[in-house]
Parts: structure tokens; sequence; C-alpha cells
């Protein structure tokens, strides 16, 4: 029986439109800022399932919503009062929200939150909160003592990403102890209290070093970000992995910042801002297939300054977000999408910043079900097509084609081998009538969607 090299081939995505999802979309601060949204996701919590977008912002949709506001499908709220920075004025350090996570410390599922922040619901019952916060649905607390107090002028910890692994929260940034922070580069949260990983990442200077990005895969932590060496001075080129006692390197690194990681057909995905790997050339992204760091075709090419920031494993596929301009040589600005080979994102995504060094990019990427099945899209742009304003966050919604198994755009004997290589596999895909288990009427079910084809 033939057998797919790659296992089960994405879905083919016909036509992609764009949703804009408040109208006006961000705004931010009397325009002393530019409105950015730097984390979307869908969370279930006990009060509802919402969309919650966070970043830099005072509103959404016309509705004030200082940081983090939540959608229910129609319409925008505020998340228990938003948060705050007390103390120096908005101009010196304005509130941001960097990154947002799902965790379950015992009670049921929460939502947490880490930027430059030092208050919750400033408005109302205020709780200090240093740069991390959990929402239960009703109301903001604090978690544990914090990673640090706001530095003034952006001296001092800076939290940027969490994840969720083992049990426990971890949170990354540039986190120094001798700044406040409860550990070194990545601090755990188990509910209760905090503690380190193992130790410091370290740039070759010796310096704290930055973590950016991280990723459950293959059983271990994945963190990418800035750092020479993994903690216990283990030599990692910017991407090192975690198994909760001991860190190992990956494949040598790579040779720039790591800035996101996502899990893409069955393999790990690097972005950031790099040109090689230990294999060879990789412009600013490289898969990791538990053995070395692959080139992704002719690799991504970013603006001055920018990165491969987000990816996102979508309907099988993986999008690409970012400060960039083309992908594999294909003109696509900030987002684009991998299927074994690039294709351009119906778009572009621009802008037209007042302030010049801030570049138009995707920051975020998520999958989401409220209002339809679409791609959550989040950063600094004006726009998601030509004339379609968006205000820096939006869904994308694609058509997919069943039949088109193997995603080559064709419908030919390969799209029933595939069907049928995961069918034996026992794949969720191949559950084509739904009912939850793998029988002769899905066979019959692919094969009306076969003779129904794809337009």
């Amino acid at each position: 029986m033939l057998m797919c090299a790659l296992g089960v081939a994405p879905v083919a995505l016909g036509q992609c439109d764009w949703q804009t999802l408040a109208d006006p979309g961000a705004e931010v601060f009397e325009g002393l800022f530019e409105p950015e949204v730097r984390s979307m996701l869908e969370a279930d919590l006990a009060s509802g399932r919402f969309v919650f977008a966070g970043g830099l912002f005072t509103r959404i949709g016309g509705v004030d919503a200082t940081t983090v506001a939540a959608w229910e499908g129609t319409s925008w709220q505020s998340v228990g009062g938003g948060l705050e920075i007390s103390g120096p004025a908005r101009f010196e350090n304005p509130p941001v929200l960097n990154d947002m996570a799902v965790y379950d410390a015992g009670e049921g599922p929460d939502l947490y939150v880490v930027g430059a922040f030092n208050m919750t619901d400033p408005f109302g019952a205020a709780i200090p909160a240093d740069q991390i916060a959990m929402w239960n649905g009703v109301t903001w607390q604090p978690v544990g003592g914090g990673l640090g107090p706001v530095g003034l002028s952006g001296i001092g910890a800076q939290p940027t990403v969490l994840e969720v692994y083992n049990g426990e929260l971890y949170a990354g940034g540039f986190l120094r102890t001798d700044f406040g922070s409860p550990a070194d580069s990545l601090a755990r949260w188990d509910g209760v209290s905090w503690r380190d990983a193992g130790g410091a990442f370290r740039l070759a200077s010796g310096d704290v070093g930055r973590t950016h990005a991280m990723a459950v895969y293959d059983g271990k932590l994945f963190v990418g970000g800035s750092f020479a060496t993994a903690p216990g001075g283990v030599v990692a080129s910017n991407l090192a992995s975690w198994d909760g006692a001991s860190w190992s390197t990956v494949g040598g690194g790579v040779d720039g910042e790591v800035w996101s990681l996502a899990v893409h057909d069955g393999a790990l995905f690097v972005g950031g801002r790099f040109d090689n790997t230990r294999s060879g050339p990789a412009a600013n992204i490289a898969r990791w297939d538990g053995a070395a760091l692959i080139a992704l075709g002719d690799g991504v090419t970013v603006v001055e300054n920018g990165a491969v920031l987000s990816m996102h494993s979508h309907m099988g596929s993986l999008f690409v977000g970012g400060a960039f301009s083309h992908a594999g040589g294909i003109d696509s600005p900030n987002l684009a999408r991998w299927d074994g080979v690039w294709s351009a994102v119906d778009g572009p995504i621009t802008g037209t910043p007042s302030l010049p060094w801030i570049l138009p990019a995707v920051h975020t990427l998520s999958s989401a079900t409220l209002g339809g099945d679409g791609l959550l899209v989040g950063g600094y742009f004006d726009e998601v097509a030509a004339g379609v304003r968006a205000g820096s966050l939006a869904k994308l919604s694609c058509e997919s084609c069943y039949a088109d198994f193997d995603g080559d755009g064709a419908l030919t004997i390969f799209d029933f081998l595939g069907f049928q290589n995961a069918f034996d596999a026992g794949e969720d895909i191949a559950d084509c009538d739904g009912d939850g288990s793998l029988t002769i009427f899905d066979f019959l079910c692919f094969q009306n969607a076969f003779d129904a084809g794809c337009e």
C-alpha cells in the first residue's frame, strides 16, 4: 500500500475571506502611541467562550478596554476594567499586554496574562499585580508576587511569553532576579509558588539572555530567544529544549534570534531573524524534525529590523506572520502560508505608521470558532486587503475542500490513497461522517465528497 511520506497531507483551502472584528478597530491613548494587538486567543472559561485580544490599546470597536478586551461573537467588552500602570505618566510607560495563556491551577481554566502593568481594574477595586495577572471570568487576581516591578523607560523586568507544560505555567522574557523577578530568563508557576527552570539563559558575554517563544513538542518544552547557553551551561544557540529535569541543545540552534515556535504536521517550526542552521542556510524560518533543522524552501525575506514573529497550524496549513515582504520569493507582506510550498495569503497586511520605528506586522495568530471557524490575526496594520480596514485585528475564514485530501488542488486517485492511509492509521481526519468511529460509511462519505467536487 502506498503511504504518504509525511503523514496526512493538509486539507486544501479554497477561497479565503477577511472578517473585521471591530469597527473601528483598536485605538490608543489619543494618538500618543500606535495601537497594537500582540496576543489573541479563544478560550472557554466558567463565564463562557470568548475571543480575547490583548496589546497596546485603550478602545476596541468603540468600547473602552485598556490593554485587554473580550469578544463574544458579535461585540466587544472590557475585561474587569483592564490593566494599568500606576505611577509614571503614560507617555513614559504605557500599559501593554504581551501574551496570554489558559491554565488550570486546580479550580478550572483561567486566563493568565503578562506584560507591562502593575495593577488591574484601575477604575474599580484596583488590585496590585506586577506584570502577570489571572482572570477567572469574574475578577482579576495577582499571581504570587508577580514577575517583577515595571521599570521606567523600559529598564526592568519585561515578561513577554507564556506556555503551559507538565501542569505548570511558564513565563519568559527578559526576567532578572536583580530586577525583582522570581527567576532569571524563565520562571514557572505551579499554582502556589514560583520557581526557576534550572537557572538562567545567558548571552556569550555572560549577561542574562531573553526568552521570546515557547512551544510543547515531543513531550518537551522548546524555548527560543536570544542566548548562547541554556541553564546549566548547555551550549544552545538561541534554541533549547527542557524535559522537566534538564536542558538540551536543538540541532545546534540558529545564528540569530528566535521569535516564534509552532507545531505543525508532526514537526516543530522555528521562526525569527536568522540566516543559518547547522545544516545550512535557512532564511528566518526552519523545521525541526527531531534530527535536524531544515530550511523551508527559500524561506522568508524580512524587512529591516523585521522577523518571523508568529506561526500557527490552522486547517492543515502553517500560517506565518511577522514583518516581512516575501515568502519563498512570493510577494506576501507580513502573512504567508506553508503547505510544503509557499503561497500568498489574500491581503496584503499593510499599515501606514505615523511612528516610523513601528513596522506593520502580524504579532499573533490563533484559531477560533466564534462566528464561524477562522484564523485570528493580530498585530499592527491598517488593512487586511485593498480597502478592507481592520484596525490591527481581523479573522481570516477559508473554505476547505475535504475531497482534495492531498492538498494539491486536483482530485485524483492520490486523494483516495491519502484518505485510506489516514483511515488505516486511525487518524481523526478520516472520520468523514463525524460519528466518532472509523467505518465503511466514512469511505462512502469520502466518495460522495469526491463526486461533489471542490467548486
